[in-house]
């Protein structure tokens, strides 16, 4: 399941505030509440992180590259006027 909820606001911010070549910062992280496994995107504005975009993982425990990228890659197309910084974390199991 993917939901789009701040899309409308990031076009009309993008256009309104932004120039074509602003730095955009998005960050991605998976985070997982008992049985939830939720991937999501925000967009950073003002020292904030605000949410854009999110998926309901059908699965428990950590994402992959693959999925990770595809999962960018929504964003990415909607923002390809801006150079764009990707932030994110690493996590390992050991």
């Amino acid at each position: 399941m993917l939901k789009r909820f701040g899309f409308p606001f990031l076009k009309r911010g993008s256009e309104n505030e932004f120039n074509s070549g602003d730095i955009l910062y998005l960050v991605i992280d998976r985070t997982q509440w008992a049985n939830v496994n939720l991937l999501m995107i925000s967009f950073v504005y003002n020292r904030r992180a605000i949410p854009i975009y999110f998926t309901l993982l059908g699965k428990l425990g950590n994402t992959n590259a693959t999925e990770q990228k595809w999962f960018l890659e929504i964003a990415l197309d909607l923002l390809k006027d801006y150079p764009q910084v990707i932030l994110g974390d690493t996590t390992t199991s050991g």
